[in-house]
């Protein structure tokens, strides 16, 4: 966040629901920002088990694909205490 309580992200969360077009806008956004900007976001989703992928996305110039993903299965621990 920035002094006076302003913040640096472009979305009010960085998770949203897999499919969505709330996924498929940010998807298009990474892939075609100004300047080959980088960045990342979540997504959750509930099959084959519920699961959230981290989407990320390379500035210009770095070696490698320029998205790369990490997908983990949710483990439900119980209520919060």
């Amino acid at each position: 966040a920035t002094p006076g309580g302003g913040g640096n992200k472009p979305f009010d969360n960085d998770c949203v629901a897999e499919g969505s077009a709330e996924e498929k806008r940010r998807i298009e956004l990474h892939k075609n920002a100004p300047g080959g900007a980088g960045g990342w976001f979540c997504v959750y989703g509930e099959s084959p088990k519920p699961h959230i992928t981290i989407r990320s996305y390379r500035v210009t110039g770095c070696e490698g694909p320029k998205e790369q993903t990490v997908t983990v299965d949710v483990e439900n621990k119980g209520a919060c205490e």
